[in-house]
């Protein structure tokens, strides 16, 4: 629900949902349909959380062996913006440039973090505004193995 007007725009040129919409409404309208558009376009899914079982996989489907060393240094909570964009902006600049990042940095990012969010929304909200995509949504997360 943090996204800026221009993201948005293009989220309602590519999914159902509407400019006119409410936030929660787009919101989940937005995670539903881009995951279905994923999942529809994917060879192989998996769970951010289950990324060492995804990465053997993958290799063994590109016939190389997994090297799951490299993943002891990956967030598993990348996709939550519990760091803010800061952090993330300089991760990206330090991996691109290959460096390896030093923890008072990462300490300090991570203490950089939206003030502005906007409340949770819950399963109950987005049955008011749509039983129908709540009901998918619901089924969707299941089938992701999360319990809602």
């Amino acid at each position: 629900m943090s996204f800026k007007d221009e993201s948005w725009r293009f989220i309602c040129e590519h999914i159902p949902c509407s400019l006119e919409d409410s936030l929660p409404l787009r919101a989940a309208a937005y995670w539903y349909h881009w995951n279905a558009e994923a999942e529809r376009r994917a060879d192989l899914t998996f769970r951010v959380e289950n990324m060492t079982c995804a990465l053997r996989e993958i290799c063994e489907m590109l016939g190389i062996e997994a090297d799951t060393s490299a993943l002891d240094r990956v967030p598993t909570d990348v996709n939550t913006r519990r760091y803010g964009r800061g952090f993330h902006l300089a991760e990206e600049a330090i991996e691109r440039l290959r460096l390896e990042p030093v923890p008072w940095l990462r300490a300090k990012l991570a203490s950089d973090r939206p003030t502005d969010r906007p409340p949770p929304v819950g399963w109950n909200e987005i049955r008011m505004l749509d039983p129908v995509l709540c009901d998918r949504m619901l089924a969707m997360a299941a089938g992701y193995g999360y319990e809602p």
